[in-house]
This record gives C-alpha cells, structure tokens and sequence, in this order.
C-alpha cells in the first residue's frame, strides 16, 4: 500500500505540473506578444524625448557657458569707455588689459572685440601670439569675409550663434557674438569661438550606435553634424542658393514640410523641453526623429535614431516570463505538496530551518518513508559538503584578507615614494587621503589635515583658485591640467602642475577626486631667464636685436596710425677700440654699461636703446612730431643731447682692493639719424639709411650727428 501511494503522488504531480507547464507556456505567448507592442511603442517615445533633451543640454550648456561669461565682460565700464573714445590711449590700454586678463576665462583661451565706430578688430588667442598687438585689422562692407559684422548690426538680438571661419586669422570656431550696447546703441560686437572640431567631438561627433544628431537654425541651414563638410558656415551672410540645408540629408519633400510645421509649432508654443516626433525616410529607411528648440541659439535640435535602437523587448523575452510563470507554477505545486505531503517531511523541513538559521552541526533524522529516508541521507551529505565549503571559504577569506592588506601597505608605499603630492578629497572639498609628501608641504602630520580643506593650510588667494579647480572636476565631471600658486613658509612664490580627475562609484555618480600635484617653480623660473636671454644683451640688459626688430615694426604700424614721425638713431662709439687694447675687455665692459646708463637717461621710458653689439647701439623714438620739420629738430635735440652726455669724462677702475688703479678716459659719439613715418620704408631700408649717416659722421670727423634726407617721407 505504502508503494502504491508514493507512485500515485509522483504521477499527480507529474501531472499537474505538465497542465502548468502547458497552462503558463501558452498564456507567456499571447501576454507577451501584447506587451512587445505597448511596451516597444512606449518606451520608443520616452527614449527618444530623453535622447533628445540629452543633445540638446549637451550642445547648449557649453555654448551657453561662454555666453554667460561673455555677458559678464560686456558690463564692465572698460570695454564700454574704449568703445566710446577708442582714440585715448589710456582708455583702449584699460580696455585691451581687461580683455587679456578675462581671456583664459574661456574655454578656447581666445577673444575678439570690433568697435562699430572704427571698425577696428582686435583678437587674441590662447597661445598668446598677439601680444602687444591685439590689433588685427579694420572690417570693410567691401569684404566678403567681414559681412558677419555687418549683418548682426542689422538684426535684434542680443547675441547670436554662427558657424564661420575667419581667412585672415586661420581659425573655424562656433562664434558667439554679444552685442556690447550704450543707451540702446550697439557699439561694439564682443565674443569668443569655440573650435569647430573639438566642439563636434564633444557634441554632435559622440558615437552612439543607431544615433545621430544634427541642429539647424530657423531656416533648416545645417549649424552643426558629425560631417564638417555638411555644416552651412557663414549662415547669417550667404546667399539662399549657397546654404547647405536639411535636404542634403533628407530628400523627401513631404518629410521637410513636415518638420517645417513642427518647427513652427514648438517655436510658437513657449514650453521648454518640449519634443515632438515624427517618421521619415533617411537613408533608404524609415527613422523616427525627434525635434526640440533651443531659443536660447534659435536653433533646433534633430536627433535620428534607427528604429531597432527603440526595441526594449522581443520575442526572446518569452523566455524569461516563461520561466517566471513556472516558478510560479512551482509556488502553486508546493502549496498543494504541503497539504498531500506526509508528516515526516513537515519534520525533516523543521530540521532544514534550523540548518538555514546557521546550526550547521544539527542532527538529520532519517524516518518517514523510502523517499523521505533518501532525501534526508542526501540532505546530511549535503550537510557535510557545506560545512567542509565554510570552513576552505573562512581560510580564503582570511587569506584575501591578509593578502588586501599587504597590497594596501604595497600600494601607501609607492605613493610615499613618488616624488609628488597626492591626495584625495571628498565632494566638500575636505582630504580623505594624502601621501607623506603632502604632510611634509603642510608641516602636519596625517591625522591633522583628514577632514580639513586647504583654507586650514594656505592662504585664502591660493586657497580660493585650488577651490575653484576641485568645483570644475566634481561639477563637470573633467580631468584637468592646471598650475596652481602659493606661498611656502619662507613666503616665497611655489608653483605646482596639477593633474586632477574626478572619482566615480560603480553607479558613474562622482565622489570625490583624485589629485597629483609637482612642484615646477624651478622649472618656471629657468624658462623665465632663458626667455629674458633670448630678448636682451647679456652685459648691457638692454634690447637684443631680436627685440628692437619687433619694436621697430610696432613703431612703424604707430606713425601709420597716428600720423606722427618717429626717428632712428644709429650710434658708435668714436674711440672705444684703444681703451679694450689699453686696459682689457674688463674695463671697456665698464665703459659700456657706464654708456648705458646714459643713454637711458637722454630718452623717454617708452623709447627704446638697444645693443646692437661692440661699441654699437641704436635709439628708437616711436613718436617726435607730427610735422617733419618739428621732428627733425626734437631729433636733432634729443641726438645733442645723447652726444654731449657721452663726452663726459669716464671715471673706471682696474683690479680690485688693495691694488685698485682708478683712470678717467674720455669718450665720444658719432650719431647717424633716419626720420620715418609709417610703412612707406621697410624696417631693414631704415636702419640701413641711419647706418649710412653715422658712416657719415665718422667720417666727418667723428663726434657728430648726421641727418638722412628722405623726401619720400
């Protein structure tokens, strides 16, 4: 009888779980089925608005970032004042310095401003390469390339976005354009570029599979795509028939009319973040695109995504719901095995309760019948299996442990070793770790800087730039590379290049950041002395050649533009050559400096004296007079004056003390002058024509000054 009953179970419930199995696997089809396509049409609208709103934020924020900060520059009364008298020397240098400390401030460390009044074009990029001459050249409406200036006179705006290429300075940049305004007037169009190939990388250029973004302006112009070659430069000034507009990528006629009345409606409704979407033929394919405005640029955003990207689920999820449906099933089984099942079980599960509990040693009874009797046999084998499986997993844990441990003391000491200071801090800025170094800058000891932030050590000026770098790495999400500043205890300036990145979970949410920083401050300090060598006499520390050169140009764009004659005045010393012979190097090196000196003091502190080598120098006025007359007798002045201070006695001295001989020895000038104005002689014939003369006065008898004729000028 006992046999019969277990056989008469096993086939009741091999039964009933076949009517499950059956039951569920058909109601998993047809449920499946219907929720593929309520759960694919939802989730295609959803993921498309989100992509959407995730390219357009993903463009505008950093364009509206240097709007902002563009903004903010055009308030300042400086800019203003050289807009207003750009003629005033000291209110344009005002203007020029307050745009040249403002210019790292953006992103691509660059910066233009054209005043409406002059039509003068001052730029200047990260590298510095204008310095000291911002000034680039005047915009003309005869000139193709500055119809942008023009044409944003014209309009309403207070800013404005446009993709253009500048052929003077060699750059492509997205342009951002700020209308500088007093009492309502435009004077003067301030703004910045970002460059055109690092910004597509950033925006439009992200790969993403079955993904494409473009945006146009009002007039369907292609602003920005992954394809530069299709991007519609210069929208605001080209003609219609030059615009490279949507149709080069969607050919349908009705797909276009179709986005036009969608571009008009989100345009006209005044709802932020709205996205509409629609179906069209792209690429010999059906794509399901989505369009949102961003009337902060007036442009719209089109992201394209290929419809097998839209598919959250499939029939291959069947599957899954099926198996699902049988667990449940299986709840179902037990629920009915409870109530059929005999009481040796109940027992033997009670003993199973108390093993999951942790009482891994409890004793496993083996009553009940043939079925219950091998099953608890092969539960207490299961048993001893686990027991042996704690006690191998307890000694790995132990050795993982010690093993974490040692890589631990491993890694603290290769970051004590390396000649830099690392540390980590938390998202309020405070040290959660630093290396040995770091303590021994700070003087602390490790447990005295965790939990504190850098105000606690340095000074509030250094302490507020390394704040703002930290805030740029957390909020943005970036690696930088910056030099930050302070002062040691000695109150000696230290710098140190700082590599900084930002600390994320495994959800991508930052935590923290990470920083190496290394003290360049010598480095700093060679570049600085090896630039100064480049530009100045070793001996004299006056002007090079290569300095005076750069002037002499400056100079000769000046009296261009301000209509003034300026002067050249070559001079040689008349009988330097017996004093070397006489008494050595050492002593006519005494001389020459002596020789220096006054010369600096016969000149302005904004003229120039420069070392052409020898016995050589040469004097740059960049403005005498305005008449040539008047300048040729303030030359003739300022040449007399040099003259007669050079004839005074020299008092030098050979050796040193106790054996120190002191001389006097007098010496004399022989001055060639050349008067320019403008660029109507190249820089090399003017120094040739002042050389002339003071071959001249040499051979008039030495100690004399000699004028060079240029009717031309």
């Amino acid at each position: 009888m006992k046999g019969n009953a277990k056989i008469s179970i096993k086939r009741k419930l091999l039964l009933l779980l076949t009517l499950l199995f059956l039951f569920f696997s058909l109601f998993a089809w047809i449920y499946s089925s219907i929720l593929n396509k309520q759960l694919n049409e939802a989730w295609a609208e959803r993921f498309i608005k989100k992509q959407v709103l995730f390219d357009k934020y993903r463009t505008l924020l950093p364009i509206m970032r240097e709007v902002a900060l563009v903004k903010t520059l055009a308030h300042e009364s400086a800019l203003k004042e050289m807009a207003l008298d750009e003629q005033n020397s000291t209110k344009k240098e005002a203007g020029i310095a307050f745009l040249e400390k403002n210019r790292l401030k953006f992103k691509d460390g660059s910066y233009f401003i054209a005043f409406v009044a002059s039509k003068n074009y001052y730029f200047n990029d990260i590298d510095d390469r204008y310095k000291n001459a911002q000034f680039r050249y005047r915009l003309s409406e005869t000139n193709k390339d500055d119809a942008w200036f023009f044409t944003l006179l014209g309009l309403d705006e207070t800013y404005q976005i446009n993709v253009n290429k500048d052929t003077l300075l060699g750059t492509t940049n997205v342009w951002i354009n700020y209308m500088l305004k007093d009492n309502g007037k435009t004077v003067a169009v301030l703004g910045t570029g970002l460059d055109l190939s690092a910004f597509l990388k950033e925006s439009v250029d992200i790969e993403q599979e079955g993904i494409r973004n473009i945006f146009i302006n009002q007039n369907m112009a292609i602003q920005l795509e992954r394809d530069s070659n299709l991007i519609d430069h210069a929208s605001l000034v080209q003609n219609k028939t030059e615009h490279k507009e949507l149709e080069l990528l969607i050919k349908e006629e009705d797909d276009l009319n179709n986005i036009k009345a969608l571009m008009q409606t989100l345009k006209s409704s005044g709802q932020e973040n709205q996205v509409k979407t629609l179906w069209v033929s792209f690429e010999s394919g059906e794509k399901l695109v989505g369009l949102a405005y961003l009337k902060e640029l007036g442009w719209y955003n089109l992201t394209i995504i290929d419809p097998q990207e839209l598919t959250l689920i499939n029939h291959s999820n069947v599957f899954v719901i099926l198996t699902l449906l049988f667990s449940f099933s299986l709840l179902i089984v037990n629920s009915i095995y409870n109530k059929v099942i005999l009481r040796p079980l109940r027992e033997l599960q009670n003993q199973m309760l108390s093993v999951e509990h942790g009482s891994y040693n409890a004793e496993i009874n083996t009553t009940g019948g043939k079925e219950i009797v091998e099953l608890s046999e092969r539960f207490k084998k299961l048993l001893a299996v686990i027991n042996a499986n704690n006690k191998e997993l307890e000694e790995k844990i132990k050795q993982r442990t010690l093993s974490l441990k040692e890589n631990e003391e491993k890694l603290n000491t290769i970051l004590n070793t390396i000649e830099a200071y690392i540390y980590i801090k938390d998202l309020n800025h405070k040290y959660v770790y630093v290396n040995k170094h770091v303590c021994t800058l700070f003087s602390k000891k490790y447990d005295e800087i965790m939990g504190k932030d850098d105000t606690a050590f340095i000074d509030a000026l250094s302490a507020k730039q390394i704040f703002e770098n930290d805030e740029s790495v957390m909020s943005d999400g970036l690696t930088i590379k910056e030099e930050e500043s302070r002062r040691d205890a000695f109150d000696n300036k230290r710098v140190y290049l700082s590599i900084k990145t930002p600390l994320r979970n495994e959800e991508g949410t930052i935590y923290g950041l990470c920083g190496i920083s290394t003290d360049i401050s010598e480095r700093i300090d060679i570049e600085e002395k090896n630039r100064h060598l480049a530009f100045y006499d070793h001996l004299t520390d006056l002007p090079n050649r290569r300095l005076f050169d750069d002037r002499l140009l400056q100079a000769l764009s000046s009296t261009k533009r301000n209509g003034v004659y300026g002067c050249v005045m070559f001079l040689d010393l008349d009988n330097f050559k017996p004093l070397n012979d006489t008494y050595g190097h050492e002593v006519g090196d005494q001389l020459l400096v002596e020789v220096v000196s006054r010369l600096r003091a016969c000149v302005r502190e904004v003229d120039t004296v420069a070392r052409f080598g020898g016995d050589e120098f040469i004097v740059l006025i960049s403005a005498v007079a305005e008449d040539k007359i008047s300048a040729k007798n303030s030359a003739k002045v300022v040449a007399q004056k040099i003259s007669s201070s050079i004839a005074e006695v020299y008092h030098l001295s050979i050796g040193s003390e106790p054996e120190l001989v002191k001389i006097q020895y007098s010496c004399s000038v022989s001055i060639g002058v050349a008067l320019f104005k403008g660029e109507k002689l190249s820089k090399d014939a003017l120094l040739l024509q002042a050389d002339e003369e003071m071959y001249n006065a040499k051979k008039a008898g030495k100690n004399s000054i000699s004028f060079y004729e240029n009717p031309d000028i």
